[in-house]
């Protein structure tokens, strides 16, 4: 393995965990809110592995070879959801850390109302 795949998988097992976390801080603390974190991460994460699939190519080739190919846009894209091998397994495991801890404290919230 060579040192830029090795960042790359870094990068995007990395960006896996934070995407989801940043967006729960916007959404409401339920499982809807992290069902559409969940889905509004799977294109951001697809776009950031084609984004940095197109920058090791450009980086090798050009960027102008990189994108005068006909149809580049929609290769770059198929690689970044292809990059899912990578961080879908660390989102997976994000999505269950956040959905126990949402649901740990809404059962800390219950507790808090249920008068003993």
């Amino acid at each position: 393995m060579t040192l830029d795949l090795i960042l790359s998988v870094l990068f995007l097992g990395a960006l896996g965990w934070a995407v989801p976390r940043a967006l729960m801080r916007a959404l409401p603390d339920s499982l809807r809110g992290l069902a559409v974190a969940l889905a509004l991460s799977v294109p951001i994460l697809a776009l950031a592995g084609a984004g940095l699939v197109f920058a090791q190519y450009a980086w090798q080739t050009g960027p102008g070879v990189a994108a005068s190919a006909p149809g580049a846009a929609a290769h770059f894209w198929h690689l970044g959801l292809r990059a899912a091998l990578i961080w879908g397994p660390v989102l997976a495991l994000t999505a269950l850390a956040l959905g126990t801890g949402i649901e740990r404290r809404r059962g800390e919230r219950m507790a808090a109302r249920d008068p003993d």
